[in-house]
């Protein structure tokens, strides 16, 4: 993941630089860059190990993770949400 922002000031609106950039076991791959001066940021990506590594673990589960608490009634979310309709439907949610 690679979280990027400029520096300096435009229309009176700062901004704070520290681009960063992350593997995919959440460690920093490069970064964080400069407050004040423009720097590029270079990381190696070993693409297989990203593709290994986006599977579920014991810190990432779509189906257990779910909070319906926070989100309310899911079925009428998912009625009017095309993407969440397709989801509901391949997760047999609905």
């Amino acid at each position: 993941m690679a979280a990027a922002d400029r520096i300096g000031v435009e229309r009176d609106q700062p901004f704070p630089g520290r681009s960063l950039m992350i593997d995919s076991q959440g460690w920093r791959a490069a970064g964080p860059a400069s407050q004040t001066d423009e720097e590029i940021l270079v990381a190696s990506v070993n693409l297989a190990d990203a593709r290994r590594h986006r599977q579920l673990n014991a810190f990432n589960h779509v189906l257990r993770d779910r909070r319906p608490d926070i989100y309310g009634d899911q079925q009428s979310i998912v009625s009017v949400h095309p993407t969440l309709r397709l989801y509901a439907r391949i997760s047999g949610l609905r």
